[in-house]
């Protein structure tokens, strides 16, 4: 991700279409992004052209985010570099690839899924019958998701995915109040109260003598084996073998050790480790 991370706190409608797009649909989607963005709502889109490019111009002062096929530094189509970086400056911009990743076809599917995963509804704006936006408002639909779609011509080949999608049970929008309406209830569901995390403090069971000596063993000086080197701090420290556990956790928590006690001096063995094999009425 990069971007204005906070914008994902803010409710999020996706508005996608067809790459050779009409100049009437663009219109639309612009207007339509436009008008979300003065109601608080966030548009997510693909970047692509077309009715992508549209709705990332039309909301780009008040919020929006677009999720990319490729990495995060790559800029595709090429035409969309300038509109992307302004995205990444004033929006957010998401990519599940890592970056320099150069985007193929198998990673569009990917996107369309974030892109419906991301919003409370996905708004179709001119699909044909195969598009690739009728699999972002299937995956939607699968995710329980609002799926809307804006109808268009009979005679226009770009909007009879839109039609099929009406009739197949997605809500007919035409302005942002049917967008708002649909959302709404979906809204309501998938918000939940934001809590406060508060870490309660660490409290050790073992004591302050106990905790110094196992910090000094853990220094540069080793012993010549882990058991003496557990039998060393059983007979100074003077401690019950929950003493002994909870102060070796507290010195590995608080000491920069790159590995247990146990690894730095005899190196780990699974299938005996030295702990089995001590027991307290022995040391």
């Amino acid at each position: 991700m990069k971007g204005n991370l906070s914008l994902l706190d803010r409710p999020l409608i996706a508005i996608v279409g067809a790459r050779n797009a009409s100049a009437a649909a663009c219109r639309f989607a612009r207007q339509l992004a436009y008008d979300l963005g003065q109601q608080d709502a966030v548009v997510v889109s693909g970047l692509a052209r077309g009715i992508d490019s549209a709705a990332h111009d039309g909301s780009l002062g008040t919020g929006t985010i677009g999720v990319i096929a490729g990495g995060v530094d790559f800029f595709y189509p090429p035409e969309n570099q300038s509109r992307q970086e302004a995205i990444s400056e004033r929006g957010l911009v998401v990519a599940e690839m890592p970056p320099g990743t150069e985007p193929r076809a198998r990673h569009f599917p990917y996107r369309n899924r974030i892109i419906a995963g991301l919003s409370a509804g996905t708004v179709v704006v001119e699909a044909a019958p195969r598009s690739g936006s009728l699999i972002t408002a299937r995956l939607a639909a699968e995710a329980g998701r609002e799926v809307m779609a804006v109808p268009g011509s009979p005679l226009d080949p770009r909007a009879q995915g839109c039609n099929q999608l009406i009739r197949q049970g997605a809500t007919l929008v035409q302005n942002v109040a049917d967008v708002l309406e649909a959302v709404r209830p979906m809204q309501s569901s998938l918000a939940s109260p934001r809590n406060a995390y508060e870490a309660e403090p660490y409290q050790s069971d073992g004591d302050d003598s106990a905790l110094g000596i196992v910090e000094e063993l853990l220094g540069p000086r080793r012993c010549r084996s882990t058991r003496s080197f557990a039998c060393r701090v059983l007979r100074v420290a003077r401690c019950r073998w929950r003493c002994w556990n909870s102060t070796l956790l507290d010195a590995s928590i608080g000491m920069p050790a790159e590995r247990s006690a146990c690894e730095r001096l005899d190196g780990p063995n699974p299938k005996s480790p030295p702990y089995t094999r001590m027991r307290e009425g022995n040391l």
